[in-house]
């Protein structure tokens, strides 16, 4: 017979406790008795924990919030803004001339070969060219 505690479990509930170290997701609930076993994934490090749980410990869990009950509502342009900054930071793992390409200069072939192949290259520190 499922306890009272053991019924708020389910999966996708996020779990704040001492008994993980971590906050977890919860994955799989199963009862065996007044136990359970709870097998979660940290929500940092996405480790994987599973814990037997006593009715005790099934009470000291907080629920902070399911997966299905977190609000993603936002004005879209506090989103766009968001994602945009996430686009310009990683941008230069995919496109090495991303700096060069988003701003406003025209640079002409044999300047971008000079700076790219022979400047960067050879100095340590990095020139900051100027207008």
């Amino acid at each position: 017979m499922p306890t009272e505690s053991a019924t708020k479990l389910k999966k996708g509930v996020i779990i704040t406790s001492g008994i993980f170290p971590e906050k977890v997701e919860v994955i799989t609930i199963e009862e065996t008795g007044t136990n359970c076993t709870v097998l979660a994934r940290g929500l940092k490090t996405g480790h994987i924990h599973e814990k037997i749980l006593n009715s005790e410990q099934l009470e000291e869990l907080q629920v902070s919030a399911s997966a299905a009950d977190l609000d993603f509502k936002t004005r879209a342009e506090e989103f766009f803004l968001g994602i945009e900054a996430n686009r310009v930071r990683l941008a230069f793992e995919f496109d090495p001339l991303f700096a060069l390409n988003a701003s406003r200069v025209d640079a002409v072939p044999h300047q971008l070969e000079a700076v790219y192949r022979h400047i960067l290259p050879h100095h340590k520190r990095r020139p900051l060219f100027t207008r």
